[in-house]
């Protein structure tokens, strides 16, 4: 049991966040953002268990050496050792920690991607995460690029592509490849937490809001909206010196985006004009 899980976390993702593309581990992080944001599991024990996927998905595939490796992952992951898409309960915030996902076995498609990159990084199988609009893909590279939805668990042409992002965009959008961009670990990670955040967001669940922001903004390798949004959290939670301090930081560094910094100067504007309450 982990009693005191913020200072090892915190000081673990601080590495993690420092460290190069190639060498960020992906599903550590994974399992120390749930941690961080609120499970209790060991991280040891979760990485033991994907490296036990990872070698019972090694015997598979010597099993069946006549199919592609997407292929071999989609009945291996989805058939023999039933992971799925969970369908009932989608927007479960037990979807989006990893360690839940390998308990339960389902997860949504970011956090099933996530899984199965990991087994792929552990067969030096590159599989890399597809930042699809509102719905989280894999590539199998050594298949000349197969694509996967690792939530219904299937194969991908373009056709499917067109007709999914159809489908998510109301129509809106029509496929390009900045659609089928490969997204880098801390993408996948920031955008992982985004889940969680809209989720508590619309509980009203601040404080795990604010959790989910802090970790984005360490994460993130850029000035964002998230700075933003962690005003907002304190406003929401009564905090208006904290959100003060925020909004007035923003203003003043450079590094920020003019709409970003136009946006706080209005925040800041909005206390001004709060009426003084007389007691």
């Amino acid at each position: 049991m982990n009693s005191d899980p913020n200072r090892f976390t915190h000081q673990r993702l601080t590495e993690i966040a420092l460290m190069e593309e190639a060498f960020l581990p992906l599903a550590e992080a994974a399992l120390l953002l749930a941690i961080e944001i609120g499970e209790d599991a060991s991280i040891e024990q979760y990485l033991n268990r994907i490296d036990s996927l990872a070698e019972d998905f090694n015997l598979y595939r010597q099993s069946v050496p006549e199919i592609t490796g997407a292929k071999a992952m989609i009945s291996f992951f989805y058939k023999e050792t039933g992971f799925a898409g969970n369908k009932s309960n989608y927007f479960d915030p037990a979807n989006s920690y990893l360690n839940k996902v390998i308990d339960n076995r389902v997860g949504i498609p970011i956090s099933l991607a996530i899984l199965q990159m990991s087994i792929g990084a552990r067969l030096d199988i590159p599989v890399e995460g597809i930042g699809f609009p509102g719905h989280f893909l894999v590539r199998y590279k050594e298949d000349g690029g197969s694509l996967v939805d690792p939530f219904f668990g299937r194969e991908l042409n373009t056709h499917d592509c067109k007709t999914l992002l159809k489908q998510i965009s109301g129509g809106r959008l029509e496929l390009d490849n900045t659609h089928l961009r490969v997204a880098t670990k801390r993408e996948i990670l920031v955008r992982l937490i985004d889940n969680l955040k809209s989720i508590f967001w619309r509980k009203k669940e601040w404080k795990q809001c604010q959790r989910c922001i802090e970790n984005q903004i360490l994460l993130s390798q850029k000035k964002s909206q998230f700075e933003l949004q962690l005003g907002a959290i304190f406003e929401m939670r009564g905090a208006q010196p904290k959100a003060e301090r925020k909004y007035k930081e923003i203003i003043t560094d450079q590094d920020f985006s003019e709409d970003i910094r136009s946006i706080a100067i209005k925040r800041l504007s909005s206390f001004a004009r709060q009426p003084t309450v007389i007691h």
